[in-house]
């Protein structure tokens, strides 16, 4: 398959990817959503993470999630700051061994509190949940 180009010059999308961000945008205007942007901002030591969290529409005076976000946090030895600017919040990971596990616990605490009904972005996150108990320098502080 050739790629496809836009008037403009950009790359077409695909028809599913199209069709995915449209189903998010949609979740995100009449359902009680999640948006998660996972971005890692500092990658030599002390490494920082940050996730940009939006609400969606139906869930704009939630205050609910900084209580998630607590007692979530409470068990977890890496630290972390939550900060709120109406309906983005910003949660900046610090350093600790055991920070992406920790993060990826807070994003599945989030998941369980809007019943699963999260949008996971990883941008440039490097971090694989699903690569097994394998120990990666990548994931992990010196």
């Amino acid at each position: 398959m050739d790629a496809q180009f836009n008037p403009d010059g950009s790359i077409k999308l695909p028809g599913w990817m199209q069709q995915a961000r449209a189903d998010d945008a949609n979740r995100m205007k009449v359902g009680r959503c999640l948006r998660v942007l996972k971005e890692v901002v500092r990658t030599n030591a002390p490494k920082e993470c940050v996730m940009h969290l939006t609400l969606s529409e139906k869930m704009a005076n939630d205050q609910l999630i900084e209580s998630v976000y607590k007692r979530a946090t409470s068990r977890m030895e890496t630290p972390m700051k939550f900060e709120r600017n109406g309906n983005d919040i910003k949660i900046t990971v610090g350093t600790a061994f055991k920070r992406c596990q920790e993060c990826t616990q807070l994003i599945g605490a989030l998941k369980d509190y809007v019943a699963g009904n999260l949008i996971l972005e990883k941008g440039n996150c490097t971090y694989d949940q699903h690569k097994g108990r394998n120990f990666s320098f990548e994931d992990h502080f010196e």
